[in-house]
């Protein structure tokens, strides 16, 4: 018997289900060799509205907000303050 994979030409793409860090399930894959997520409707409010909702997949950026970035820069000015009070208060040679 041949093991060579056939290729099913009724196929459009394949999905993989996957769990968010805010633990919401979620599939992603290829549909027509477009990569896409694929997330239960939330708005749907009737029968006649569909189940799933499917996007194009977009790459992950790290995202950080002014907020953020705000935070980090406070914590790593409060580190070399701290730093620097430590070697201002040591018994310096000169």
């Amino acid at each position: 018997m041949n093991n060579e994979h056939k290729v099913n030409p009724d196929k459009v793409g394949a999905l993989w289900l996957n769990t968010s860090k805010a633990g919401k399930e979620y599939y992603s894959g290829t549909i027509n060799d477009e990569k896409v997520v694929v997330f239960t409707n939330g708005f749907k409010e009737n029968e006649n509205q569909p189940d799933m909702i499917v996007y194009k997949s977009k790459p992950q950026t790290s995202v950080i907000t002014p907020e953020e970035v705000g935070k980090v820069r406070k914590t790593e000015l409060e580190t070399v303050n701290e730093e620097a009070n430590e070697i201002l208060a040591s018994d310096l040679p000169f």
